[in-house]
């Protein structure tokens, strides 16, 4: 072979190898496409937190009975019958009832004066066993304070429960109460949908 052959041979290499160098260059960074064998994690769901809807907690006003009833009240002592007002009245159906105040003692009185501005209410009067069921004896009256009028009344002759519904506020009233061997607690209740519409019950000093 010739020298001007070698020369041909020998540029022909050197242009495989440019172009080599251009298509592939030793310089280059590996291909991203190359898997490393590792995965991508995936970002956990997003939950929404919602927040729990706040239930309105009602505490009932405890009444406590009045300091010399005999001379702040037109009316304080309770009639022998009370069978005029009638047995208990019907129990309210639903479970939308609240209580807004009590009273729990075992022996009688006369309360301090309350105002209710419910439309719709009612005493619910429980007598528990005590130390004499058979000779536990119960009655109260509820009186309107402007007036010393009854109106309304309940007796109970041993443990059990009676229960007067009202439909009379925007009053001043108070209870009369007379107990025998008797442990009672009284609540006022009404419709939880009143709660919000009126105002609160107010307990006042005689």
């Amino acid at each position: 072979m010739n020298s001007g052959d070698l020369l041909s041979f020998a540029a022909a290499i050197g242009f495989v190898l440019v172009l080599v160098c251009i298509v592939h260059p030793p310089w280059a960074a590996p291909d991203d496409t190359i898997q490393t064998g590792e995965t991508t994690p995936t970002p956990p769901p997003v939950t929404n937190l919602t927040t729990p809807v706040q239930t309105k907690q009602f505490i009932p006003v405890r009444i406590e009975y009045a300091e010399r009833p005999v001379v702040k009240y037109q009316t304080y002592i309770i009639p022998d019958n009370l069978t005029i007002f009638g047995m208990s009245d019907p129990a309210w159906k639903g479970s939308n009832i609240t209580s807004f105040a009590y009273i729990e003692e075992s022996y009688g009185g006369v309360t301090e004066p309350f105002s209710v501005s419910y439309p719709v209410w009612r005493l619910n009067c429980t007598v528990r066993k005590g130390s004499q069921p058979e000779n536990a004896r119960f009655k109260i009256m509820l009186i309107d304070k402007e007036t010393g009028t009854i109106i309304d009344g309940a007796e109970l002759t041993g443990p059990g429960k009676v229960i007067k519904n009202e439909e009379i506020s925007g009053k001043e009233f108070y209870l009369v109460i007379q107990s025998a061997y008797a442990e009672f607690r009284i609540e006022l209740e009404t419709r939880e949908e009143y709660l919000d519409t009126y105002p609160a019950m107010v307990v006042k000093k005689a």
